[in-house]
């Protein structure tokens, strides 16, 4: 009795030191926007339509150059001298930075400003006179949003997960209540989408501000912003082709497929940003590792573990979206939108396919290879809009899906081949063709037998403990980061 009261301690101490790890704090912000997310399923779908979201996709799409060209490479810029940069260094270099993403973002978002009603017009096929506010809170929330990728990345950076998991989730938390008051209580119909994008993101901008201010020093340098142009210059034509791509998927899908099968493909990519952010929250806790690693200060130990347990965990997740995607999401949405179910299930192979690719990326940034990641995301994104072209002219928005798979896999494995001849080893792969080799077999077998659900459920049931045993993810729930926050922290400084 009392040895099995030990071990039940035992566990709950290993579960909570893991609470408090990095890596925990990290995922906190994908979990709750999973949970949020799931939460406004029902009543974003009860009282908006299949329109309502392709409206609301479209729009993000004709903004898509505020994010896609008005960005410096500022977490090319951090990552590759941040380590190597003294204190008063980095204060300096992360003033430039921020600066020159906000002044490049609000000169590009002035000019769609002035340009936004000839836009519209060209873009959508139906134009009404409402689209132009809708296209307005749009700009006004990627202007919200011009500081966060560097101050988030510059969290990561500095192991402050609790600050990263803090301002992320208020992101979320915002974005949810204006959204459901504006629904819910002012019946504003679509217009809550966009008005809830941008009061979250000018609630985060102010806090952030507030928490840069110490990292900070007020001067203008020379250096710094020729550094910006060095590294960042190369991040552009990525962005000329992810802009690109990003417009020519949703307009062409407008275009042959109409709006409210956009809006089926959007509620589906729904889903998709919830499995972005678990990937997101891998890559937060993975590149403080890599780029000590690849920058000779640490063994590759770390990122094994957590390869192997992140790994594990896609395995098991994927077990549930293989077979229960449909029955979960048509009763998330009255039914509506049950059709996006085999799209959400395309998506997760993305997951897959950055989680792969985040330990090449970081290895390359590290030994700043700059022009390789440039060219590993320029090519392959070009290649990938005539595959989205026609891959959506023939088959619609499932086309669409798979092509979007197909560009990603070939970045990834175009940095593998560069990070290879590079001297790049690879990490975890073994684990990695593990838990992929099962998603894909449940899903095909799933498709092919057409199980119903009591049959999916007991299938679920066997596999999940054989996933969880095999990767051991209970056993090293609490070795998945090595050390805790305060020594990583310590670590860096005194490198």
């Amino acid at each position: 009795m009392l040895s099995g009261i030990v071990r039940i301690y035992a566990k709950a101490r290993s579960l909570f030191a893991f609470v408090g790890r990095d890596y925990f704090l990290y995922l906190l912000p994908s979990v709750l926007q999973s949970v949020v997310g799931l939460m406004l399923v029902p009543v974003t779908t009860y009282y908006l339509n299949p329109v309502d979201f392709g409206i609301f996709a479209l729009m993000g799409a004709v903004a898509i150059p505020v994010k896609s060209i008005a960005a410096t490479g500022a977490r090319w810029v951090l990552g590759g001298n941040y380590f190597q940069a003294s204190d008063g260094e980095r204060r300096t270099m992360l003033f430039n930075v921020l600066v020159s993403e906000l002044v490049l973002r609000t000169a590009l978002i002035m000019v769609l400003t002035v340009l936004a009603e000839p836009i519209l017009h060209a873009v959508v096929l139906d134009y009404r006179a409402e689209y132009l506010t809708y296209f307005y809170l749009t700009l006004g929330a990627a202007w919200a949003g011009s500081l966060w990728s560097a101050i988030s990345f510059l969290m990561t950076l500095q192991s402050r997960a609790h600050s990263f998991a803090l301002y992320s989730s208020l992101q979320v938390t915002v974005n949810a209540i204006v959204t459901v008051v504006g629904l819910m209580v002012l019946k504003l119909g679509v217009e809550a989408l966009f008005l809830g994008a941008l009061v979250s993101g000018v609630a985060s901008m102010v806090f952030e501000v507030l928490y840069v201010r110490r990292y900070v020093s007020a001067k203008l340098s020379g250096r710094w912003l020729r550094e910006i142009v060095r590294m960042g210059l190369p991040a552009t034509p990525g962005g000329l082709a992810e802009l690109v791509a990003g417009i020519a998927e949703k307009v062409l899908i407008q275009r042959w497929a109409g709006l409210s099968a956009l809006g089926l493909y959007s509620h589906s990519q729904q889903y998709q940003s919830i499995f972005k952010m678990l990937t997101a929250a891998l890559n937060n806790v993975l590149t403080p590792a890599s780029l000590r690693t690849y920058s000779g200060h640490e063994s590759a130990d770390a990122q094994e573990r957590i390869l192997t347990y992140w790994y594990g965990i896609l395995g098991a997740t994927g077990v549930c979206v293989a077979m229960l995607s449909d029955n979960v999401i048509g009763f998330l949405t009255h039914g509506k939108f049950t059709a996006a179910a085999s799209l959400v299930q395309i998506w997760y192979l993305i997951v897959f396919s950055v989680s792969h690719g985040n330990p090449y990326a970081n290895f390359l940034m590290a030994r700043k290879y700059n022009r390789a990641l440039m060219y590993t995301q320029l090519v392959p994104t070009l290649l990938g809009i005539g595959i989205v072209a026609a891959a959506t002219y023939l088959y619609g928005i499932h086309g669409a899906a798979w092509a979007l798979v197909s560009t990603s896999v070939l970045i990834q494995t175009a940095r593998r081949i560069v990070a290879g001849r590079l001297g790049y080893r690879g990490v975890a792969e073994r684990r990695f063709a593990e838990a992929l080799g099962a998603y894909l077999a449940l899903w095909v077998l799933d498709g092919f037998f057409k199980w119903t659900l009591l049959t999916e459920l007991v299938v679920a049931a066997l596999i999940l403990p054989l996933l969880i045993a095999r990767f051991r993810l209970l056993t090293h729930l609490s070795q998945v980061v090595p050390g805790d926050n305060r020594s990583i922290r310590k670590g860096k400084e005194n490198s």
